[in-house]
This record gives structure tokens, sequence and C-alpha cells, in this order.
């Protein structure tokens, strides 16, 4: 979560962890297939596809020192993905 009031755009958003992967991407928009938080190990989980912004808060914990380590380009392709839950 981002504090109400520090100047970040992520200020005041609260972000899950997933793992995901990157399976198309379109600038800094990226169809990607996300795990439930914790069960991306178990072989009955199955990901959720979805397009989203990596480049948004409003979708993702996009920003200096995210925790997000996916990213279009020359960024790794799978990996921790910090999507938005709420906000305060």
């Amino acid at each position: 979560m981002y504090w109400p009031g520090s100047g970040d755009r992520r200020a005041g958003n609260r972000y899950a962890g997933h793992y995901a992967q990157i399976l198309e991407e379109r600038g800094t928009l990226a169809r990607v297939a996300v795990h439930p938080p914790g069960r991306s190990d178990q072989p009955t989980a199955s990901p959720v596809t979805m397009w989203i912004d990596l480049a948004s808060p409003e979708h993702c914990d996009a920003g200096p020192d995210s925790l997000t380590t996916i990213g279009t380009g020359d960024a790794p392709k799978h990996g921790a993905l910090f999507l938005i839950t709420g906000h305060l």
C-alpha cells in the first residue's frame, strides 16, 4: 500500500502480488496470465488472462521502486505482478 499524501501517483492504492506471465504486448499494454495469489505452484490453479497497462498505477504497482518484476520490451516476461486491489 502507498500512503495517501505521499506525492506518488500510487498514493492511496493497495496492491496484491501474483505470479504472472506475459502472453502478448502492445506498447505498455500486456496480455497476462495471472495466477491466484500463492497458488502458482499448484497444478490445479488456473490463471486468469487479462489485458493490463503495466505503466498505469490504476492497474498495477507501476512506478519507482515497484515490486512488479515483469514488463514489456526487454523486461522479464514472467514473475511478480502487483495488481490494484483497492483505494484508501
